[in-house]
């Protein structure tokens, strides 16, 4: 139970409540690129996705993302399959939401290590995701479109 009058936790309550706009699908193809998230709520602390992507009639990735307010703080687990298997879902944390910019980070992760969400206009996402690599600082940008 929240205190009343207590602003900080009013704050925690409300973080995952400021991610609501990502409920739907979001798509985006490139070339012969094609990807899609499709967020669902499913309840006050806990949103789901499945995204994928294809190039061609292959399918490159596929993945699972578990989005949820635990203990006051909000995690971002994907878990992806690729041709080579699953790999475990990892938690990202969110560290930083300011400006409508989300950013979520692990930094024992391998790569990425920080994974982003924006809304820069209505029905338009833009993610991206960076780390450090064996090449350096590497970024990857996902923009998409609600679908209607």
């Amino acid at each position: 139970m929240i205190a009343c009058g207590d602003p900080s936790q009013e704050k925690k309550e409300n973080k995952l409540t400021q991610l609501k706009w990502l409920e739907g699908t979001w798509e985006n193809r490139q070339d012969s690129l094609f990807t899609s998230e499709s967020w669902n709520v499913l309840n006050d602390s806990t949103f789901s996705c499945h995204g994928f992507a294809i190039m061609g009639k292959d399918t490159m990735f596929s993945e699972t993302i578990m989005l949820e307010e635990k203990n006051g703080e909000v995690f971002y687990t994907p878990a992806v399959s690729t041709e080579g298997g699953q790999e475990d879902p990892v938690a990202f944390k969110l560290v930083a939401d300011s400006g409508g910019v989300f950013i979520f980070e692990n930094k024992t992760h391998d790569f990425p290590q920080r994974i982003a969400y924006s809304n820069p206009a209505p029905d338009s996402l833009y993610a991206w995701i960076e780390g450090m690599t064996d090449q350096g600082i590497q970024k990857e940008a996902f923009p998409a479109r609600r679908k209607k």
